[in-house]
């Protein structure tokens, strides 16, 4: 049986136990004799534990390895006395390899060295035994001046060993004759790479060699004379056998200031596995710590080789991996599988297509790959259908002239599955809704197209926006729900010279804004399904509520001691409990200071602000005063005293230090000078919080298991708790339960009324500047450190790619045509038409007698009635309902629309993405493609599923192999990334989990097929070294991933 077809899920994290030993081991075998009992406890407690590879492990041999073989997993009616058949499918399901533990003629230190060869299932028991273990030699005795006498490593002359020795010295004669043998056996390691190596036709590629560390390597002094001794072990070694986080760290070049040295040092980052050594039944797959051995690949030899080449990324020693504890704390955010089948009573006239097809996906990154025509942008297409994304406009395959063609779409319905069993059914002629939210981030290949054509529009400078704002911290958003609530709120206190009067416009302007979407009826739509949707999240959260466990201290028969631990446990809980709300406290009470802080210096700024203007006032009109004989001086008299302010904001300044202070991490005191060092680390709660976890942790270690249950039972809990107050919120947290019912019955009781108030408030403002005829400019403040400092900390990876965020100002003059450039004509409304729209306005502007408040006045009020209701010809008998129109939909930059119509002038706040000194204007369209692709997969701090098809079009192999890959490994840690490429450096230096196949057959009624697997999986790799680009020798990278051809 092909064990690849089982896991067409790609690479996924399973438990491996590498390090099992039998009752063949013989220098310490705590199993007993009954070899049935022990295949029995071993595969029960491998089922129990989900193991998904075990290592059969013995010294010198491989003789239970071989039982096991020949007598158990080969023999199925002997399985049958000891499993049920349940149980023997589910041990079918599990790799066994081969691991022989040798010791080796070298000793580091007072230690010999051991040193383990692992083999591959493919390689025979014949092959290992006679063309393996029996040409390995040992030395069995020496004589004067003579050679030493060798023998062949099998079990009769170890046996043979054993049994002089024991003739030879006294106390070894209460032992076996193989245990003292193996006891004082060794061999070369230089034998066994050798002969490993001489036979390529048979182990070429299937076995793997790792050395043990049981201590710190990072640590360690190197100046010995066992140096060299160790360093050629290592570096003739795949891996090592270590679970020590430095160790693991070390192995991976992390304490070299470049790693490159250490992979010149030691030839290769070298991949850290663990295993349970077990020797008893009671040790089975339970290593120390908990450090179980997950890896990300498919459970055969070809998956653990891929550790070799991705040594960080496909290993974990721990007791769970992030991706797995991210898919159960998120199961909505990723997707599990899709299918597509023909609805009932389709007849396939018009092509077979899509039938009984289910795609199962992986959590991490799905490359999608095919040759063209063969259905790769279906599947994402389908995907992002199902997913609601909004930008269906930009599907390339669900569109008009496509499958939607003829109604053919329509006999097709597709299911897609999520991670929490929840499914979402569409009919493939189906549109998304718009007024829901997405469920997916799906970027079409149109839609990169698009966007790197019109980037310049405002689409893009509002996602940016966006962006910038998901960035800063809480304390520096002042409160504020928006970026553009925040960007008003700092506009305003940087530009005193601004006219007050504007300044209330532009806020009157954005509550009218919000309230004149808030009047379009999918906006309540919008909420109600956001409300719905978050409902539907309380309810699966309350069935996730954890299972009380009973608190052992009630327990009667609790010893003394353990109820006094687990009283100082409680206790120190309760410290923990209060130092958490003291921390919360403190980040509030900063949060507070800060903006009181903020609100001050607006203030301090906007006096001196003043002083200047009054100062530049008399020294601009001094020669005029004393024309006429007057004492400017003595008529304008100024006099401000800020020192009140200033103490005040120094004062807040401390208290903001003190509470920062107190809230430093130990990382950050160790960068502080180091005589203030003691007393930060006696002040700091953060460290006095860390202090009380790791006393809390040493007491578990010692708590029982029912104590350890209970303290994980109410861990659990605390956690659930928290997310469902997160989740129901509050009036003032944007999208929780909460805020949506209060923002609904605004929407139903209040919005028209308030609207109407607001639009006279300002068209009273507005004839304010009317009267006074002042020009205003406004002054657009560039927001974004916090954005910068993201983007510096990727400076490694960018490499000399240097992506900037620049604001920039863009100005327009003329009436008519600064009036019509905020309109889209294209659209219906009473400007509709470009010739048409003019006409109407210029015969406006006409009319109005500039010189009259009230007909200005009554001017404002027709441009906004006209925008609101169709005044073309064809509707002057329509219904109210049928001439209504919203603004907002008529107008792309309604803020800045406002702002130039009401206050007499205008100024649009941008934000432009560059590449280095390069604007996007002067990019080619590769280098905007690229710079689009990285700013999502570097920026968006959102964690739903992404979706880009094909998104290397347009780019060179160059840019996609330096910068995309990375980032897309950045990016596949925070969410699943579903991608179709036809590119090698995407697909395969990315380590895509799951490769998926695709196919239509043309002459076989279009029919759609696919095929799934993992990179290492051989059939998978065949189709993609033949479809994607380039070369087999183009991505052979350090022998990565491609079998060539074997």
């Amino acid at each position: 049986m092909n064990r690849y077809n089982n896991f067409s899920r790609g690479s996924e994290w399973r438990k491996w136990d590498l390090h099992v030993h039998t009752p063949y081991s013989c220098l310490n075998n705590q199993f007993g004799e009954d070899f049935d009992n022990y295949v029995k406890q071993l595969f029960k407690n491998a089922i129990e534990k989900e193991i998904a590879v075990i290592g059969i492990t013995d010294y010198f041999s491989i003789e239970g390895y071989k039982r096991i073989k020949e007598e158990y997993l080969d023999k199925d009616d002997k399985l049958s006395t000891l499993f049920t058949d349940e149980e023997i499918a589910k041990i079918k399901k599990i790799l066994i390899l081969s691991n022989i533990e040798f010791r080796l003629n070298k000793l580091v230190g007072k230690n010999r060295i051991n040193f383990h060869v692992i083999f591959s299932n493919k390689v025979s028991i014949k092959d290992i035994e006679e063309n393996f273990l029996r040409e390995l030699k040992f030395v069995y005795e020496g004589t004067p001046q003579q050679e030493d006498e060798r023998r062949a490593l099998t079990i009769s002359n170890l046996e043979e060993l054993g049994k002089r020795l024991k003739e030879e010295h006294e106390k070894f004669k209460d032992k076996s004759d193989i245990e003292v043998g193996m006891m004082n056996a060794v061999v070369d390691d230089s034998d066994i790479t050798k002969i490993l190596s001489n036979k390529k036709s048979i182990f070429e590629g299937k076995y793997l060699l790792f050395v043990p560390s049981d201590e710190d390597l990072s640590k360690i002094s190197w100046d010995s004379q066992d140096h060299n001794v160790r360093k050629i072990i290592i570096q003739k070694s795949d891996g090592l056998l270590a679970s020590n986080p430095n160790t693991i760290k070390w192995a991976l070049g992390e304490f070299y200031k470049d790693p490159k040295e250490y992979e010149k040092e030691f030839k290769s980052f070298k991949p850290c596995v663990w295993g349970s050594d077990a020797h008893s039944f009671d040790r089975l797959f339970e290593p120390d710590e908990r450090r179980y051995t997950w890896i990300k690949a498919d459970p055969t030899f070809e998956g653990l080789k891929q550790i070799k080449y991705e040594p960080k990324e496909r290993v974990f020693i721990g007791e769970k991996p992030e991706l797995l504890k991210r898919v159960r704390e998120n199961k909505t955010k990723f997707i599990k599988s899709l299918a597509i089948t023909q609805v009932s009573g389709y007849d396939e006239k018009q092509g077979i297509w899509f039938k009984d097809i289910e795609i199962p996906f992986n959590s991490g990154l799905v490359a999608i790959i095919g040759n063209k025509g063969s259905g790769k942008s279906a599947i994402v297409d389908i995907l992002g259908l199902c997913g609601n994304s909004h930008q269906y406009k930009d599907f390339s395959f669900l569109k008009k002239d496509r499958f939607l063609a003829k109604g053919l779409a329509q006999n097709f319905e597709a299911t897609l599955e999520w991670e929490d069993k929840t499914k979402i059914i569409k009919n493939l002629s189906d549109k998304p809704d718009t007024t829901a939210p997405e469920r997916v981030r799906y970027l079409p290949q149109n839609f990169f197209e698009k966007l790197t054509n019109e980037i310049e529009e405002r689409e893009f400078p509002n996602t940016l926006e966006n962006i910038v704002f998901s960035y800063l911290p809480d304390e520096q958003k002042l409160g504020k729900s928006s970026f553009q609530e925040l960007i008003d709120y700092k506009k305003q206190s940087i530009q005193n010279d601004i006219n007050q009067i504007i300044n209330e416009i532009d806020v009157l302007n954005k509550q009218i804004i919000e309230l004149e979407k808030k009047q379009h009826p999918t906006y309540l739509q919008e909420l109600e399904n956001k409300l719905s949707l978050k409902k539907e999240e309380l309810k699966e959260h309350e069935k996730n509520k954890p299972k009380e466990v009973k608190n052992p201290k009630d327990d009667e028969k609790l010893s003394k001691e353990q109820r006094e631990l687990f009283e100082k446990l409680e206790a120190l809980n309760k410290e923990l409990d209060n130092i958490e709300t003291e921390i919360k406290e403190k980040q509030k009470e900063l949060e507070v200071l800060t903006l009181k802080q903020e609100e001050l210096s607006q203030l301090l700024k906007n006096i001196k602000l003043e002083k200047q203007r009054i100062e530049k006032f008399k020294q601009d009109n001094k020669a005029t005063f004393e024309k006429f004989g007057l004492d400017i001086d003595s008529i304008i008299t100024f006099n401000i005293n800020t020192k009140t302010i200033e103490k005040k904001i120094k004062e807040f300044k401390k208290q903001i230090e003190d509470i920062q202070a107190v809230l430093l991490i130990n990382e950050n005191i160790e960068k502080v000078e180091e005589e203030k060092r003691k007393d930060l680390t006696e002040n700091s709660l953060m460290v006095k919080k860390e202090k009380i976890k790791s006393e809390i942790e040493k007491i578990k270690k010692e708590l029982t298991e029912p104590e350890k249950k209970y303290q994980k039972y109410l861990e659990t809990l605390k956690k659930w708790k928290q997310k469902r107050n997160e989740i129901l919120g509050d009036e003032t947290k944007p999208d929780t339960i909460k805020w949506l019912e209060k923002q609904i019955n605004f929407v139903n009781s209040e919005l028209n009324n308030r609207l109407k108030q607001l639009r006279d408030e300002r068209i009273n403002k507005t004839l304010e500047i009317y009267k006074k005829k002042e020009e205003l400019v406004k002054i657009y403040k560039k927001f974004k450190e916090a954005i910068d400092k993201e983007i510096l900390s990727h400076t490694e990876v960018l490499e000399d790619y240097e992506i900037i965020i620049e604001a920039a100002l863009n100005i327009r003059n003329e009436f008519v045509d600064k009036f019509l450039s905020f309109i889209n004509q294209k659209l219906r409304g009473s400007f509709y038409g470009k010739e048409e729209g003019e006409i109407l306005l210029r015969e406006l502007v006409d009319n109005v007698d500039i010189n009259s408040e009230e007909d200005f006045r009554s001017f404002l009020e027709k441009i906004i009635y006209i925008l609101e209701v169709d005044h073309r010809e064809a509707f002057k008998e329509k219904t109210d309902e049928e001439k209504r129109r919203y603004i907002f939909e008529q107008v792309k930059e309604l803020e800045d629309f406002y702002h130039y119509l009401f206050s007499l002038e205008y100024v649009e706040p941008t934000y432009e993405l560059k590449l280095g000194s390069k604007s996007i204007s002067q990019l080619s369209p590769g280098e905007k493609g690229a710079l689009l692709i990285v700013f999502y997969l570097m920026l968006d701090k959102d964690n739903i599923p992404l979706i880009v098809d094909q998104p290397e079009e347009n780019l060179d192999n160059e840019s996609i192999y330096r910068i995309l890959t990375k980032f897309i490994k950045l990016a596949k840690q925070r969410r699943q990334i579903i991608l179709v490429t036809h590119n090698p450096n995407l697909a395969i230096v990315g380590d895509a989990e799951q490769i998926i196949f695709v196919n239509i057959d043309k002459k076989n009624g279009n029919k759609f097929s696919f095929k799934s697997g993992s990179i290492e999986n051989p059939v998978i790799n065949k189709h993609a070294s033949d479809i994607l680009e380039g070369t087999l020798k183009a991505f052979d990278l350090r022998r990565l991933k491609y079998f060539k051809g074997k």
